[in-house]
C-alpha cells in the first residue's frame, strides 16, 4: 500500500491537473465515439452537433412536427457502464491502494475545477436551451418550477429527451491517471474504457433511438475559473458558445456591453445581482473607474493608497479606496464604509489589525 508521496511525485500533481484541463477540450475522436457507443448501446443512429447550439438545432429539425419519447434505457445504460461497473471497481482499486493523502491535493483540485464550473455550466445550457426552444415560452434561466412547469408541458406533446454530460468524471480520472503513475495496479481494460468513454461522448443526448453526440468546447480558465473578455469563456470552433467572466454567467448581449464599455459603471453598481455586478465590475481597469466616477480625493497615504469620495451613485456620498496588494503585485479599487476618514484606517480593518499596528507594521497591504 502507498502510504506517502515522495517529493518527486507531490511535484508531478499540477501536471496532471493541467493535463486534465486541457483534455477536457481535446477534440473528439468520432470513430471511437462509434465504437464505444455500439459497445455500450448497440446499432443506433448517431449524429454529430459541432456545438451544443448545433446539436439542439438538429435536434429541433428532427423532431419537427413529429412525436418522439426517448429510450431511457439509453441513458441508464451508459450511467451504469461509467459508474457502477468502471468507476467503481476502479475507485476500489485505487482506495485499496493508497491512503487518503491525495484527495485534497489531486482530486479536491480537479474537482473544483472541471465539475464545478465546466460540467455545471453546459449541463444549465444544455437544459436551458433544449427546455425553451422546444417549449417557445421559457427563458434559459430555470428554476425548480419551470422545470416542474416544462417537464409538464413535454410530456403533454410526448417530447423527451435524456442528456449526459461527463466532465464531472474527469476529476475522477485524473485521479486513476496519477494513481496509475506512482504505481497503483488498475485492471487495464477497464481504465481503458473508462477514459475512452470520457473522452469521446463527453456530450450526449439521446432523442427517440437517435443518440446526439456534441463536440467538445475550447476553455478559457483565469485563477481556476471559466473566464474570458475575447471570446466565450467556453466556446466552439462555430463561433458559438457560453460566456462566463470569472465564473460567473452572461448572455452574450450582457458580456458585449460590459467589454465594449457600452455599459456605464454606474450601471452596472445599479444591478440588483451581487455576483454579476462583482464579475463585471472585475473587468473595468482603475483608470476607467477613476475617470468615470470622478471622485473627490479624501485621503493619500505615502505608499500613494488613497481614500475617495464619490457622489450620484447613491442618495448619499459613498467612499472607494484604491490601494496596492503587495501579496498579489495589484491596485485594488472598492467600496467601503462611509465613516472611513483614512486609506490606513481601511487597511488596517482590511488585515485586521488596529490602527496603531498598521501604521508601525512595516509590511503593508
Amino acid at each position: 500500500m502507498i502510504t506517502k508521496l515522495t517529493k518527486q511525485q507531490e511535484e508531478k500533481i499540477p501536471k496532471f491537473i493541467n493535463k486534465w484541463i486541457k483534455l477536457a477540450s481535446e477534440p473528439i475522436n468520432r470513430i471511437g465515439a462509434k465504437e464505444i457507443c455500439k459497445e455500450i448501446f448497440g446499432d443506433k443512429f448517431i449524429v454529430f452537433g459541432e456545438s451544443l447550439e448545433n446539436t439542439i438545432n438538429l435536434i429541433k429539425i428532427m423532431i419537427k412536427g413529429k412525436k418522439r419519447e426517448y429510450d431511457s434505457q439509453l441513458h441508464s445504460q451508459l450511467h451504469s457502464q461509467l459508474l457502477s461497473q468502471l468507476d467503481s471497481q476502479l475507485y476500489s482499486q485505487l482506495y485499496s491502494q493508497l491512503r487518503s493523502q491525495l484527495y485534497s491535493q489531486l482530486h479536491s483540485q480537479l474537482h473544483s475545477q472541471l465539475y464545478s464550473q465546466l460540467y455545471s455550466q453546459l449541463d444549465s445550457q444544455l437544459d436551458s436551451q433544449l427546455y425553451s426552444q422546444l417549449n417557445l415560452q421559457l427563458n434559459s434561466q430555470l428554476d425548480l418550477q419551470l422545470r416542474s412547469q416544462l417537464y409538464s408541458q413535454l410530456d403533454s406533446q410526448n417530447i423527451k429527451y435524456s442528456s449526459y454530460i461527463s466532465y464531472y468524471l474527469y476529476d475522477w480520472a485524473g485521479y486513476y491517471d496519477y494513481g496509475k503513475y506512482i504505481g497503483i495496479k488498475f485492471d487495464e481494460e477497464k481504465l481503458n474504457k473508462y477514459f475512452k468513454i470520457l473522452f469521446n461522448i463527453p456530450i450526449i443526448v439521446f432523442v427517440g433511438n437517435v443518440i446526439f453526440i456534441c463536440e467538445k468546447p475550447q476553455t478559457h480558465w483565469k485563477d481556476k475559473r471559466l473566464h474570458s473578455v475575447t471570446n466565450p469563456a467556453i466556446e466552439w470552433k462555430d463561433g458559438t458558445g457560453i460566456y462566463l467572466l470569472h465564473g460567473i454567467k452572461f448572455e452574450k448581449s450582457e458580456w458585449e456591453d460590459i467589454i465594449s464599455g457600452k455599459l456605464s459603471i454606474k450601471e452596472i453598481l445599479m444591478w440588483t445581482n451581487t455576483e454579476k455586478q462583482r464579475a463585471a465590475m472585475s473587468t473595468i481597469s482603475t483608470d476607467r473607474f477613476l475617470r468615470e466616477l470622478n471622485p473627490k480625493e479624501i485621503n493619500r497615504n505615502d505608499r500613494g493608497d488613497i481614500l475617495y469620495e464619490v457622489e450620484g451613485i447613491l442618495p448619499k456620498p459613498v467612499r472607494i479606496a484604491k490601494y496596492y496588494d503587495w501579496s498579489t503585485k495589484r491596485v485594488y479599487v472598492k467600496f467601503v464604509r462611509p465613516d472611513f476618514n483614512t486609506i490606513d484606517e481601511v487597511l488596517a480593518q482590511k488585515h485586521k489589525v488596529a490602527i496603531e499596528m498598521w501604521l508601525n507594521n512595516t509590511i503593508h497591504a
